[in-house]
């Protein structure tokens, strides 16, 4: 079969395989661009003056970086990136002085130029905040931003240094600051790392203060005047007008305030950070350190961890300021999710267990059901004496447990007919509005008539208000299960179980519900004479109505609410915005990517980046992730249509996808 070809894709610059691991293209062409920087300036300075530049700019930068270290969170490759940045800011400001070298503006430079250096180092930061998603930007403290711009100060800095100092020698006086220069009792400079560390810290602060606009803005305007005064008052001070000198002598005391505002700026901000993690960190036993052998990960993971709380704060101290911002809500929801990843999986379940009063028991058989967001079941036998369900329903055993909820295998009393019942958590029933959802999904199930969809017999709410849902029972597997068999589907069985998926998901969006947690752990696969691989799609949990008419269900679930499995989550979904069915699309194009490959599109080290990765990032063409397989290309075709990253680029409907499907199965003969 020939080869597919790659989809086109324009959101990603690929990656390049290097041993084991697959290394962006992006950050190639940064490490390239960094070392031909590094490599001009070396030569045309001279080898060992550029190395003392780069030295001790780098120098103030790590103490910096030390000085931070309790309370940042900001990656080092984002500071890398700044510090490259920076020497590319100073590369159009030399350019900048070349053209004014010699004309009527010459003499007006050594008042202009401060200002415009200042503002060009501040750029990449700008950039940073423009580019980036915001609920990125809302994790970010005033330590952070400090860091950042003095980074884009030291590449700055390091190239200006380098080429200033070929003839001249660099004379200290305080060690603790390696980039200042002092002549005849008079800080010449500070240098720019630290001109603009003070400024982008005031520019922290003032979007820490952003839900209060006139006092962010001064704010910002005192750093950043600051620092082009200090930075003015350094080029002039052997100005031919003594007036000129004098004045700029006596506002920076020689030079001597900028260290001290330095030392101050630097605790400030650590001072300020530390108070928002203390006063707006959860308190939720989930976020507290993992003990020795409960986390999930080792040191590399404790550390990402430490940064996600402190990211958390941030996040829910511009939560309570911003209750209007969708951004804010997101990333308190997904660093959340993320702390709770972190913690030994089968210690969450147990908590879950003994909060619903499941004993100690035997194993269930069989008791695979994948657990959504990391947390695994326990396996014991339900007591019946905690869950007053009506007495014409008993519990047997539990099938699974989930972060909503769990399910259990039960039995009509009068009937003798087996069940699923599932039952909601008492601690997340009583968050929000959740059992109002729990209510519409019962609503929204039953009103669903399908022979691939669950049917549901009965709900309510309990006598100590605990609310279950009573469907059919399914015994069967589910697709994860398949998947972890087989590493995907052979076509014989793809395209006919996709194919009922599909079908179900019509019924359902035809009555104005989408699923929203379309996932391989949601589709059953039954056995029977009639049907080998008949599909039963279940879980409605987080379902929304988008019938006109159901106006009262629509407000249950507001825009910046994130509810899915990050694995299978649209680009939409986990930006926290409004959705419609063709989010539907894009998850079960995940499944499908999966059923093919083996392995999900879209996946990280945590949940955090696998949601940034769902929004920015193309999967690898299916060549790629298995280049064992080849398909059809007009298969190829189709789930990466139903993974466009813009809802507009995908299938409109699901009829088209499952039409789409049926043409890529007549192409292969």
């Amino acid at each position: 079969m020939k080869q597919a070809e790659a989809p086109k894709t324009d959101n990603s610059w690929g990656v390049v395989p290097i041993g084991a691991s697959k290394v962006p293209v992006r950050w190639i062409v940064l490490w390239i661009g960094i070392a031909g920087w590094l490599s001009l300036t070396f030569i045309a300075t001279g080898a060992p003056t550029g190395i003392t530049a780069l030295a001790l700019n780098l120098a103030f930068l790590i103490g910096l970086i030390l000085l931070g270290s309790f309370t940042r969170t900001v990656p080092i490759r984002t500071v890398a990136l700044m510090f490259f940045s920076g020497a590319v800011m100073m590369g159009l400001v030399g350019a900048l002085e070349k053209s004014i070298d010699g004309t009527f503006l010459d003499p007006a430079s050594r008042f202009v130029l401060p200002f415009i250096e200042e503002a060009l180092k501040l750029v990449p930061l700008l950039l940073f905040f423009a580019k980036a998603k915001k609920f990125s930007v809302w994790t970010l403290g005033v330590t952070d931003v400090m860091i950042m711009g003095a980074a884009s100060g030291a590449g700055f800095a390091f190239v200006y240094d380098a080429f200033k100092h070929v003839h001249v020698q660099w004379t200290h006086k305080l060690q603790w600051l390696p980039t200042a220069d002092f002549v005849n009792w008079q800080f010449l400079s500070a240098g720019h790392a630290v001109w603009t560390a003070i400024a982008s810290a005031f520019l922290g602060l003032a979007l820490l203060m952003s839900h209060k606009k006139n006092a962010a803005i001064i704010i910002a305007s005192l750093g950043f005047a600051y620092a082009v005064l200090d930075h003015t008052a350094s080029i002039n001070y052997n100005s031919n007008n003594s007036a000129i000198g004098g004045f700029f002598s006596i506002v920076t005391a020689k030079g001597f305030a900028t260290p001290y505002v330095l030392i101050g700026t630097i605790f400030g901000a650590v001072l300020v950070d530390t108070w928002i993690k203390m006063r707006w960190f959860p308190k939720a036993s989930e976020f507290k350190l993992p003990k020795r052998g409960d986390s999930t990960s080792g040191l590399g993971g404790l550390w990402d961890f430490v940064l996600d709380r402190r990211r958390l704060a941030n996040a829910n101290f511009r939560r309570m300021h911003f209750d209007k911002s969708s951004n804010a809500n997101m990333a308190v929801a997904i660093l959340s999710q993320s702390l709770i990843n972190h913690h030994n999986p089968p210690k969450l379940a147990k908590l879950f267990a003994a909060e619903l009063g499941i004993d100690d028991g035997e194993t269930i058989p069989g008791d695979s059901g994948q657990i959504p967001y990391g947390l695994a079941s326990t396996g014991k036998l339900a007591t019946t004496d905690s869950i007053d369900l009506p007495e014409q329903y008993q519990l047997i055993a539990r099938i699974s447990i989930g972060g909503m909820g769990a399910i259990y295998k039960s039995r009509h009393r009068k009937t003798n007919a087996l069940l699923a019942i599932k039952i909601l958590h008492p601690h997340v029933a009583d968050i929000g509005n959740n059992r109002q959802r729990f209510d519409r999904e019962a609503k929204a199930a039953a009103a669903l008539k399908h022979p691939n969809l669950v049917v549901v017999h009965d709900y309510g709410i309990t006598k100590k208000e605990i609310p279950y849902l009573v469907m059919e029972l399914i015994e069967g597997v589910t697709l994860q299960d398949e998947f972890g068999k087989q590493g995907g589907l052979p076509p014989g069985r793809f395209f006919p179980i996709f194919d009922q998926v599909c079908a179900a998901l019509i019924h359902a969006h035809s009555k104005g519900v989408i699923h929203r947690d379309i996932k391989p752990s949601n589709i059953l696969i039954v056995k029977n004479s009639e049907t080998p691989d008949l599909v039963k799609v279940v879980d409605f949990g987080i379902a929304k109505v988008i019938d006109p008419r159901g106006l009262e269900a629509q407000e249950l679930t507001q825009t910046g609410d994130i509810l899915g499995s990050p694995l299978y989550m649209s680009p939409e979904q986990c930006m926290g915005e409004e959705l419609d069915a063709r989010t539907d699309i894009y998850s079960l194009g995940c499944v499908m990517y999966q059923g093919i490959t083996g392995k999900p599109p879209i996946m990280a080290e945590n949940v955090v980046k696998t949601i940034f990765k769902h929004v920015n990032v193309v999967p690898d063409r299916i060549s790629v992730a298995r280049p064992d397989i080849h398909i059809p290309f007009a298969l190829e075709q189709v789930i990466f249509k139903a993974l466009e990253k813009k809802p507009a680029n995908r299938f409109s409907s699901m009829e088209e996808l499952r039409a789409a499907l049926v043409q890529a199965r007549q192409s292969m003969g």
